[in-house]
């Protein structure tokens, strides 16, 4: 019997958004979560959404300051033909959403803006809405705005997402099972073959099967990891009185980062656990530094279009405001806009080096001094590139400006977990001056315990991951890196030759790192990535627009001309549709639902 979904659902409506823009928003039908790039909000309940909007062409809005509120109705799919027939009217003017089975055009007026809304017309009698594993999706429309200045933004393609999700026991179940604590206990033999067992689905990147997570250098690396893990598994890094060479080792690590960055004498930081805690500390400094220097008690950042979402994450925890910079039909941010968007509340502008969907290094020059002109922090996000960068320039590979050598870089990420091929989770933070690190701190006092302080996010700290980042560089070395920057950048280039010459498939953007999106102007890329994976590849999939995204590693050299051929064949024996949709990060969707 088909089970008919609860509340919530979602219904996601943003009237202006770059290119191929899918934006969602889970919401309850008490309480909503708010997209901020997005200008609706909506509410569920069993038989209505309930959407408020703000304003995105002039981004001075806050999460708290949304106007007006109105109802408007949805149908749910259902037995039948489970098409859901949608209608947002007065959220941000007026749009629709009904059974696309015609060509229709609305209007709709945004704070000056007049946008023109297109839903294409069907040639078949299939429906565009499609089930996948997330839910129910329509996509399709088309949309430009022009604000009456010459300003104005084309969607090549965009989907608006009508989502339920079915009552949390069943994602529950299909998931997982429920696990007990054991009456009794087991052999270390019997366990570690239990979960071995466990592992059987897991991506093989022992074989060099991955194309992202996982960043391999080969088995010698694998046996310093394990040997200097192994050797501190128990010591703790929160207390460096009781464990001094954990606080040495963390920073030897900041130092041999700050010197691959050209930081110079005046640049400090720490380690933290990953490029999300780097980000979230490089947020709280520049909101704290900002408060102090400036007065600012609402700050906003201003982000490019494909930063890393752990910005609008910092954002979010840190009450923030955030904007996302427009991304160019090159698929690049362009530094022009930047000094339009900033305001007398911005407290951090951020270019990255490379973007994670594309690899393509923003122009930090122009952007770093557009922000330090208007007195406001400038962050470079290299936690994918900081530890590859360095050596393809060495080797003669074209790179362009993003480091300390640029003038008006306040800080910088960088994860030695990623090209630095330690064991997670391992980045570090810089900061310029480093009189700046002192916004990062949280101290206090006034409780039984004394003095609490942490330079980062975490209090306990696991010691193997500083342990084995330590080790890695110092068992690599210069000539090391260099020579696995330079297998990583042949398996690249052959990854992105092949691709070429493969008809009905190419790469999205110009790379300046080992990082390659591979799309389709004609066949469903998610389809061939059906058959990849089959074939026992792994890679993420993202959208806006459509990519298998891959990773290189040095390893990959060893299985370049497979992953090819396997390629050409899924390219000639694919689907016509996936069903998988593009995720990054946890599996959240139970919770979600529960919320």
């Amino acid at each position: 019997m088909t089970q008919t979904p609860a509340a919530p659902a979602d219904i996601i409506a943003p009237s202006r958004q770059p290119a191929n823009q899918a934006m969602r928003t889970t919401a309850a039908s008490s309480a909503g979560a708010y997209v901020a790039s997005s200008m609706t909000k909506c509410v569920a309940s069993n038989r209505s959404v309930s959407c408020s909007s703000s304003v995105p062409l002039t981004p001075s809005y806050r999460s708290r300051s949304l106007e007006p509120s109105i109802e408007c109705p949805t149908q749910r799919p259902g037995p039948g033909d489970g098409r859901p027939v949608a209608s947002t009217a007065g959220c941000s003017g007026e749009r629709r959403i009904a059974r696309p089975s015609a060509s229709a055009r609305t209007n709709s007026s945004v704070a000056g803006a007049q946008c023109h809304e297109y839903a294409p017309a069907t040639t078949s009698t299939a429906s565009p809405i499609s089930r996948t594993s997330g839910g129910w999706s329509w996509g399709g429309m088309a949309s430009d705005c022009s604000n009456g200045s010459g300003q104005t933004g084309r969607s090549a393609l965009r989907r608006i997402v009508i989502r339920w999700w079915p009552p949390r026991r069943t994602l529950d179940a299909a998931r997982r099972r429920i696990m007990k604590l054991p009456a009794h206990g087991s052999t270390v033999d019997d366990v570690m073959a239990r979960l071995r067992s466990m592992q059987g689905k897991d991506a093989d990147y022992h074989s060099a099967k991955t194309w992202g997570l996982i960043y391999n250098a080969g088995p010698d690396v694998d046996e310093m990891l394990h040997a200097a893990a192994n050797h501190v598994l128990a010591e703790n890094a929160l207390n460096p009185f009781a464990f001094p060479s954990l606080r040495q080792m963390q920073g030897d690590v900041v130092d041999v980062a700050a010197n691959l960055l050209h930081g110079g004498d005046d640049v400090g930081g720490t380690m933290t656990s990953g490029g999300t805690e780097s980000i979230f500390m490089a947020v709280k400094t520049a909101r704290d530094r900002m408060r102090e220097e400036k007065g600012i008690r609402h700050g906003r950042i201003i982000i490019p279009r494909t930063a890393h979402p752990a910005f609008i994450k910092a954002a979010h925890l840190l009450d923030l405001e955030w904007v996302h910079m427009p991304l160019g039909d090159d698929l690049r941010t362009h530094a022009a806009p930047l000094a339009e968007m900033i305001t007398d509340n911005t407290v951090l502008a951020v270019g990255s080096a490379p973007n994670y969907p594309f690899g393509m290094v923003d122009p930090i020059p122009d952007m770093a001094a557009i922000a330090s002109a208007a007195g406001v922090p400038f962050h470079v996000d290299a936690c994918l590139g900081g530890f590859m960068l360095p050596f393809l320039e060495r080797l003669g590979h074209p790179v362009p400006p993003w480091d300390f050598r640029v003038p008006g870089v306040s800080s910088i990420s960088a994860d030695v977990h990623k090209y630095g091929y330690a064991i997670k989770g391992a980045s570090v933070i810089l900061h310029r001056p480093k009189a700046n690190v002192r916004h990062q701190i949280f101290m206090f006092n006034d409780w039984p315990g004394g003095l609490y302080g942490t330079l980062a996010f975490l209090g306990t700290k696991p010691a193997p991951p500083i342990a084995a980042c330590w080790s890695v560089l110092q068992f690599l070395g210069e000539d090391g890196y260099l020579r696995l920057a330079k297998d990583t950048l042949e398996a690249t280039r052959k990854l992105i030759q092949g691709v070429r010459a493969i008809d009905g498939i190419h790469v999205w953007g110009e790379p300046d790192m080992t990082v390659t999106a591979i799309g389709s102007h004609t066949q469903d890329i998610f389809a061939i990535g059906d058959v990849m994976n089959e074939r026992g590849w792994h890679f993420d999939r993202q959208e806006q627009p459509n990519a298998l995204h891959l990773m290189a590693s040095p390893r990959h050299n060893d299985v370049i001309d497979e992953f090819l051929d396997d390629l050409r064949f899924a390219v000639a024996h694919h689907a016509e549709k996936s069903t998988k949709a593009a995720t990054y990060g946890d599996d959240v969707s139970a919770e979600a639902a529960a919320t």
